[in-house]
């Protein structure tokens, strides 16, 4: 290594492969440029990093608190949050012990790896070790993660009585050990020198924008599998569903997309999903036609060029995604209101519907883990039918303005750089 070449450092949340995808593909253009790259992750994606390149210093760290214990009630299917600490409380982040020792365990690994830079996808715990060493970073989150963007589930005004779960203490306890001022905001805990969003203006706005956060569109999905997909050779629309991971509430979606398949007869499928819960008999004729394609993973990028529909539950990634190829979405049973929230505005784009699990008032449950008073809202049970889904694909499909305007979308995310955007931004902070 000569005395030019610069570290960065990558680090992320290891919740589903949304923020994974993001870093890899930030990670190699990184490479490109000509970086030594390292990560710290946790052990659930390590062996991912190491396939893709063994030139990628990795350090093994867990993002999770192993003594968090499972909440007294059961999950919501949907979850109506009014900011990051109901997550981080439910997580154990209220434990300063333990932020204690990750953060040490942080600081180790930085002053070992040396990085010039640090870009952070919602890492809570980097940015106190990142400002004890004086090392830059760049923070990738959407506007509901950033302090100057418009935090989820705001669009519902709380109830007055309603005890929101404040999280900021535990930081903030670390924080004063190691001489930092406190955050104010709980978001600042995901931003960082400068802010880069992964998304365009037009579908996820800042409230009063600010120097040091910038728009940059995609940042290409990467994924390492490759597929042996058979394409649908029909000449007729087809849809591409990326709904009912495993990870999420299960609500009897696949039995509804299988009588959908069978309503739609003239619509081709792409289903990602477990091919075990599409086995019914109801999916025999279509599959044997070649009319529904159902495998655990598709590669979006090889079915989305001859797609016209997107089902999801509307997580950024695949939302930008799908708009960047002008594709209008399906926003079937988000399952947050961060994801409500962001897909809102591509509704009000006219370039997508949302589905919710129910249109009525939203429940309230007793949540003591979160603290003395706490409540949480949502629902607890999905309304949605199959006809909902049947009707929405045929409504998007028989008006083109859905289309028209996710085209619209698409030369926007298109006009901004991505991965290479952000490097550039990066490179002005070393």
């Amino acid at each position: 290594m000569t005395a030019e070449t610069k570290k960065v450092l990558f680090s992320y949340w290891d919740g589903g492969t949304g923020h994974l995808t993001r870093t890899m593909s930030m990670a190699n253009e990184a490479k490109t440029r000509g970086f030594d790259v390292g990560f710290i992750t946790s052990e659930k994606y390590a062996d991912w990093i190491s396939r893709e390149s063994s030139e990628y210093t990795t350090y093994i760290l867990s993002n999770r608190n192993p003594g968090a214990k499972a909440p007294p009630y059961p999950f919501p299917i949907y979850s109506h949050a009014f900011g990051h600490a109901q997550r981080l409380r439910g997580l154990g982040f209220d434990d300063t012990d333990w932020l204690r020792n990750v953060t040490e365990r942080e600081i180790e690994i930085l002053k070992e790896f040396q990085p010039d830079l640090i870009i952070n996808d919602y890492r809570d715990t980097i940015r106190t070790s990142a400002e004890t060493l004086r090392i830059p970073i760049v923070g990738v989150n959407k506007s509901t993660g950033n302090p100057d963007g418009y935090t989820f589930g705001w669009w519902i005004t709380p109830p007055d009585n309603l005890k929101i779960p404040d999280c900021r203490q535990s930081f903030n306890k670390i924080r004063k050990s190691y001489g930092l001022t406190p955050i104010e905001d709980e978001r600042e805990m995901f931003s960082g020198n400068i802010s880069v969003i992964p998304s365009i203006p037009e579908i996820d706005p800042l409230i009063g924008t600010s120097k040091e956060c910038h728009y940059v569109g995609l940042l290409s999905h990467w994924w390492n599998n490759k597929s042996k997909l058979e394409p649908i050779l029909y000449n007729i629309p087809k849809v591409f569903s990326y709904i009912g991971e495993k990870t999420r509430p299960q609500y009897g979606y696949e039995q509804m997309l299988t009588k959908v398949v069978q309503a739609l007869p003239e619509v081709g499928f792409y289903i990602a999903g477990d091919p075990k819960k599409y086995n019914g008999a109801g999916l025999d004729k279509p599959k044997s036609q070649g009319r529904v394609i159902i495998e655990n993973y598709i590669p979006a990028r090889e079915v989305l060029s001859e797609c016209t529909v997107v089902l999801s539950h509307g997580g950024a990634g695949t939302v930008l995604l799908a708009l960047s190829y002008g594709l209008p979405i399906i926003c079937i049973g988000p399952f947050t209101s961060e994801q409500l929230t962001f897909f809102r505005w591509v509704e009000k784009e006219h370039a997508g519907l949302i589905i919710p699990h129910s249109n009525k008032h939203l429940e309230r449950v007793p949540a003591p883990d979160l603290g003395e008073g706490v409540e949480i809202m949502g629902h607890w049970e999905s309304e949605i039918t199959e006809g909902q889904i049947s009707s929405a694909i045929t409504k998007v499909l028989s008006d083109d303005s859905y289309r028209r305007n996710a085209k619209r979308l698409a030369t926007s995310i298109q006009s901004l750089g991505g991965t290479k955007d952000v490097f550039d931004l990066a490179e002005k902070l070393i």
